[in-house]
């Protein structure tokens, strides 16, 4: 099991990020293998596994950052209704091998798994209330 310090995975990752600002602060990280953030930019895109490989990581790092406003997005509305109003930050794509996510200092971290097919993709959320 993935120790709740960090989120790490020795195979290449696609790391998507958004941040939220406001009454509710904090962020969102969606955490794919590589092999997985291309499939899932097959399916969004319409596009052959071939295709999105030819199309170089520009495409999977655009895929997988609208994928990661819009997780976001459902996250920041809830947040709002409950009476914690807060703006989104832009989404960032961080790349690489055995990836670490750190937590942030006084902010609670939520640590969440799915799988689709034989691929998992973990959420982690961390959130500071003022």
């Amino acid at each position: 099991a993935t120790p709740p310090e960090a989120v790490t995975d020795v195979r290449a990752q696609v790391l998507g990020t958004v941040g939220f600002v406001g009454a509710a602060t904090g962020l969102v990280y969606l955490c794919f293998n590589e092999a997985f953030a291309q499939h899932l930019t097959g399916k969004i895109l319409g596009m052959s596994q071939a295709e999105v490989e030819m199309s170089g990581t520009e495409v999977v790092n655009d895929a997988i950052g609208e994928v990661t406003n819009m997780a976001v997005g459902g996250f920041k509305n809830a947040l709002c209704d409950l009476g914690h109003p807060c703006k989104l930050t832009l989404p960032t794509i961080v790349r690489g091998q055995n990836v670490s996510v750190a937590a942030i200092k006084s902010a609670s971290r939520y640590l969440f798994y799915f799988n689709c097919d034989s691929n998992r993709l973990v959420v982690d959320i961390q959130l500071k209330q003022e």
